[in-house]
């Protein structure tokens, strides 16, 4: 069993884990009013050293489909079943870079280089961990907390075999497995924050990386080739072609 595959079929156990950090945890005020500007304010520049030593770092940190999985500090626990997953961290660190890049310029290239190895990383087995692993039913699903019933899970179908939002099912559909998440009929939040993660790279950097070819981790050590354009064009022929949207 690897780390991958371990790690994503326990949704349960990484939410039972989660409440317990959370229930011992006591939340501090944070004062936003009069904060100075992002040059000046510390607490911007320690968050954004770290997130140059998270970016930049790969010893420890393997998101092949083999490896021991991403450095503990990759976040791999908020918000379980549906967020707990490595790829949140890597887009959502995305926003916040943008917003650097646009007020302080003069760090264009250090913003870039974390952009380009956060997006690197969204290629990986581990950024797609749960469509690659998560395959068909959820075989813990008869041990979902009572909580979920009527707030994750609809209360008329839980403990009726419904599987957990955050469990892909990869093979349950008409097109059975399907190896490649980004070719799939479906993982659209995948595809969507991909595609945004790619686009703010290369805006960032000024230049076209993510238009030239790269390879996308799929399922059984499977791989194909993608550009930003053929994601984003994929992406909307899906959309198009069924009046609900993705799923």
């Amino acid at each position: 069993m690897t780390a991958a595959f371990q790690f994503a079929t326990s949704l349960v156990e990484t939410w039972t884990e989660e409440m317990r950090r959370w229930a011992g945890t006591k939340g501090a005020a944070v004062e936003a009013a009069g904060s100075p500007p992002i040059g000046r304010d510390a607490r911007v520049r320690g968050w954004l050293a770290h997130v140059w030593t998270k970016a930049t770092t790969t010893e420890g940190d393997d998101w092949s489909a083999t490896g021991n999985g991403p450095h503990p500090w990759w976040d791999k626990s908020t918000g379980p079943p549906m967020t707990s997953f490595p790829r949140f961290d890597l887009h959502e660190i995305g926003y916040p870079i943008a917003i650097l890049a646009n007020q302080t310029p003069a760090w264009r290239e250090v913003y870039a280089e974390i952009l380009e190895q956060c997006a690197a990383r969204y290629t990986t087995h581990w950024a797609a961990v749960d469509w690659l692993n998560q395959i068909g039913e959820d075989p813990a699903k008869d041990r979902y907390p009572r909580v979920w019933k009527g707030t994750i899970i609809p209360a008329e179908v839980f403990g009726q075999g419904y599987n957990t939002p955050g469990w892909t099912g990869n093979g349950l559909g008409p097109n059975g497995i399907e190896a490649d998440p980004i070719e799939a009929d479906g993982m659209l939040f995948f595809k969507g924050f991909m595609a945004l993660l790619l686009s703010l790279s290369d805006r960032v950097s000024g230049e076209r990386r993510w238009e030239e070819p790269w390879t996308m981790a799929g399922v059984g050590g499977s791989s194909k080739q993608w550009t930003l354009e053929r994601l984003c064009s994929h992406l909307h022929t899906q959309w198009s072609a069924v009046e609900c949207g993705l799923h």
